[in-house]
């Protein structure tokens, strides 16, 4: 019985499929190499022509060595437990597998369609598109966009020059990209940690968890229901973040140099930094999402939108268990959120209110 299939091509068409039966079968315009040493079978052609090649592998089959030098590969309907492909030149597409797949393309596109497994994906020149793809692994691009569409798992993704996408995401993703932007959409529920070098960060539509985006040159925006929000940029961007208006959050925003605007109440209070910045400081509703926003130079604008219905949240207000805003404030000075000042600003701002 198979167990690990080898192959080794040169210049080759490939498709790889389940077989129906217990065997493997070869099919090609010329003949192959085969070895059969106990469970492990070796497929070769060290012939520099190009070929068409179809593989039928039984269900056996645990381990796949995948050697192409040039050609696109097809893998298909496959559950494999150690998938490990390399494809110097040329398209990879895998589709309806499940399993863990080691993949390196030199030149060329990687597809994911409809996998579940682990994955660790290197491309040094292509686009890396996933779809409907359940994984935990590591995604890495050197120059290409990597694209995600109704992705779920824990993923770290790193694109040198490219951009990154992701539309229908959710689970746990650190993502970075060094020159390139960055842009999800309608998450569901989605731990985000987003990391650009030199690009913008987008964030609309759907439900966000915890969120860290950090930007050296470059503008972040986020417009998304969320548990917790950190944004910082370093050297020179503007921060624009609108929330729902039946979402509570306290929130600071500071910027060195540059104007804070928002919709939300906010008072100003002592700015440690340079004289021309600012640093404001409040709370809307029962303050449950933390937002702290900070940018070297640039402005940041917060707002508030009417949320579509049929969004399916939980809103702590309406179950009693919103505190009263005093005791808030109290509350965040006795754990050591805010300091004395910024406490007497917030209760200040409460009474000229009331």
């Amino acid at each position: 019985m198979i167990q690990n299939v080898t192959v080794k091509l040169k210049k080759a068409k490939v498709h790889i499929t389940p077989s129906p039966d217990d065997d493997v079968h070869v099919v090609s315009g010329v003949p192959l190499n085969q070895e059969r040493t106990g469970n492990q079978i070796t497929i070769e052609y060290d012939q520099s022509r190009s070929i068409d090649v179809s593989l039928a592998l039984p269900s056996s089959v645990r381990s796949l060595d995948f050697n192409l030098g040039w050609g696109p590969a097809t893998i298909a309907q496959m559950s494999l437990t150690d998938a490990d492909i390399n494809l110097g030149l040329g398209n990879l597409v895998v589709t309806a597998s499940q399993g863990k797949f080691d993949v390196n393309v030199g030149k060329g596109n990687v597809t994911m369609q409809q996998l579940d497994g682990d994955i660790d994906i290197n491309a040094g020149l292509g686009t890396v598109f996933l779809q409907q793809v359940t994984a935990n692994g590591d995604i890495n691009d050197g120059l290409g966009d990597i694209i995600l569409e109704d992705c779920r798992g824990s993923l770290d993704i790193n694109a040198g020059k490219g951009d990154i996408r992701g539309s229908g995401t959710g689970g746990h993703m650190e993502v970075n990209a060094g020159m390139g932007s960055i842009l999800f959409t309608d998450s569901h529920h989605l731990s985000l940690e987003a990391h650009s070098g030199f690009g913008q960060i987008k964030l609309v539509g759907g439900i966000l968890d915890d969120v860290t985006c950090e930007s050296g040159i470059g503008s972040v925006t986020v417009e998304a229901r969320l548990a917790q929000l950190t944004v910082d940029i370093k050297n020179r961007g503007d921060i624009h973040v609108n929330i729902p208006t039946t979402q509570g959050a306290r929130i600071e925003a500071s910027t060195d140099q540059g104007r804070v605007v928002s919709q939300m109440e906010l008072v100003e209070v002592n700015n440690p930094g340079p004289a021309r910045g600012h640093r404001l400081v409040g709370s809307t509703g029962d303050g449950s999402t933390q937002i702290a926003l900070h940018t070297r130079r640039g402005s940041i604008t917060l707002g508030q939108f009417a949320e579509p219905e049929g969004i399916d949240v939980v809103d702590n207000a309406s179950e009693g268990t919103s505190l009263d805003p005093r005791l808030q404030i109290l509350e965040q000075l006795q754990q050591g959120h805010l300091t004395v000042d910024e406490a007497d600003a917030l209760l200040l701002q409460l009474d000229e209110n009331a």
